[in-house]
């Protein structure tokens, strides 16, 4: 079939700019990777030029002269600031017009393809580090304001806000795509790239027509994984796939170099479907994780999947406790044995101690995560959303930051999750040789929520180590239990399982998530 013409061309220097919602670089590699499955031997660079914290005013630096060029700004000219309840916009909303356009008249006259997108909203329900309250409006302004330009510039547009929050409102009520009311978390980040890939109709062959398309409905296919997790690549990956009426449709998959189809024949009645992938392809080394892509075609629909393989490690309990390290691979003043931890199951009470050797504690920044201390993550989801790439109502992220003078202390931090403030305490002591910390988690998040985990059979942890003596050049550097990339929104699946019961048959697992909404 005729799937029309892709945005992109053979050759393109695609060039994505914006702020940190664009810095975590997670939608660009992942619309990257739907571009591959469609093109696999064309020469397309896709260059991610934002920072962090940015307003619409920056003059960015470029890497290389860019063909396409897509901008997503306006976040930071309004969160970090208070509001009055009925703010006036129009000083921001006419600031963040005359900030654009120059930007598109800049890459307009250097002869590249200009994309507008539309700035994803807060989420002003979230009380946390971020100033949101009152902010949204500003954002759904900037958002008329980007389509005015488009039609007066001459140049694209796509609609990432607005189908971002359709997209929410598919979602459970314990899923989100904002974790912290700011940043699109990582099914967030993925809905971004799937109206970059849909828009720009990444199917589409690449012979030079520069124009977006109105996506289709999606194939009506639902598909899911039937299990979880892969302890070996000899287990491959299965996904139960059903429809409302039996109809003929090719599957086709990527992964890597690998690639192939086939022909199914699904109906009302769960069809599982064992994707093809040689046993060698499924292969990810501990730590890291790999995106497979899965097409459905009927010949008049399709649907794009995303099977998520992330290879993590697993920590067995015995006797209810479970002990490691975490090592630094270069020197520091300190050796490079940086910390020991001890985790302790208590049923409904879980202590978390360790001890840290750091003979100089940071800590006056402003970044809870920035300050000298631990940093913990927690999953303890049901097994239908465990190891998510998104942290959603059940996730948290606990800090906790120390300081030595003029007394030692220890302060936690809820970073994901702010309600596990209700359910820990904390403290530790000063040592010659740095300190030792200890928390516990346990009771209640809310009146009504507790915190539960003396029913699971295994839940998700990883511990970090913020050290920031040790660089050159005054800079966070965290250590982790398990090295995984901590700006990394899709680490979520890569946090170590602890294995209260006995379910992991071996030291490592591969966690599998799938991307079908």
């Amino acid at each position: 079939m005729d799937r029309g013409s892709c945005f992109l061309k053979n050759g393109d220097r695609w060039l994505l700019i914006g702020d940190s919602i664009t810095n975590i670089d997670t939608y660009r590699q992942v619309a990257l990777r739907i571009l591959q499955h469609y093109h696999p031997d064309a020469d397309i660079m896709v260059g991610n030029s934002a920072v962090s914290g940015v307003t619409s005013d920056y003059s960015e630096k470029r890497a290389f002269t860019p063909t396409v060029v897509t901008i997503m700004l306006g976040m930071n000219d309004i969160i970090h600031q208070d509001w009055s309840f009925t703010p006036d916009l129009t000083q921001k909303t006419e600031a963040f017009r005359k900030d654009i356009t120059e930007k598109v008249h800049r890459y307009q006259q250097l002869g590249a393809e200009v994309i507008l997108m539309t700035p994803t909203y807060t989420d002003e329900r979230f009380s946390t580090f971020f100033n949101v309250a009152m902010t949204r409006r500003f954002l759904e302004a900037y958002g008329n304001v980007i389509r005015e330009i488009a039609a007066a510039e001459h140049c694209h547009w796509v609609p990432v806000a607005e189908e971002m929050e359709a997209f929410q409102d598919t979602l459970g009520i314990d899923q989100h795509v904002r974790h912290d009311g700011v940043h699109p978390n990582g099914l967030g980040q993925y809905q971004i790239a799937r109206t970059l890939w849909q828009h720009m109709n990444f199917a589409g062959k690449l012979d030079g027509t520069r124009r977006l398309i109105t996506p289709a409905p999606p194939l009506a296919l639902k598909a899911r994984l039937v299990s979880r997790f892969m302890h070996t690549p000899a287990d491959g990956v299965t996904l139960a796939l059903s429809a409302e009426a039996p109809h003929s449709l090719t599957a086709s998959w990527s992964l890597g170099k690998a690639r192939g189809s086939e022909t199914l024949t699904i109906g009302p009645t769960e069809t599982n479907w064992r994707i093809p992938v040689p046993a060698a392809e499924l292969e990810t080394p501990l730590g890291t994780d790999r995106r497979m892509v899965v097409e459905f075609d009927d010949g008049a629909r399709q649907r794009v999947c995303i099977v998520d393989l992330a290879r993590t490690r697993v920590l067995h309990m015995r006797n209810g406790t479970v002990s490691g390290e975490i090592r630094s691979e270069e020197e520091r003043p300190e050796g490079k044995l940086v910390a020991r931890y001890t985790l302790e199951d208590l049923g409904k009470e879980l202590w978390i101690s360790g001890e840290v050797f750091d003979s100089e504690l940071v800590w006056d920044t402003y970044w809870p995560f920035a300050r000298d201390g631990v940093q913990i993550w927690l999953d303890p989801r049901p097994a239908a959303r465990f190891a998510d790439i998104n942290p959603d109502r059940e996730v948290s992220d606990l800090m906790l930051t120390v300081r030595d003078h003029p007394r030692f202390c220890v302060a936690p931090v809820a970073w994901v999750n702010p309600r596990l403030m209700y359910a820990v305490t904390a403290g530790g002591e000063k040592t010659p040789t740095g300190y030792r910390w200890h928390c516990c988690l346990a009771g209640k998040l809310s009146d009504v929520r507790p915190l539960g985990l003396d029913k699971l059979d295994y839940f998700g942890i990883n511990l970090f180590v913020c050290d920031n003596d040790t660089k050159p050049v005054p800079a966070t550097h965290f250590y982790s239990a398990q090295q995984v990339p901590t700006d990394q929104i899709g680490a979520l699946n890569l946090l170590m399982i602890v294995d209260r019961k006995g379910v992991f048959p071996g030291e490592e697992t591969t966690n599998l998530h799938l991307f079908a909404q």
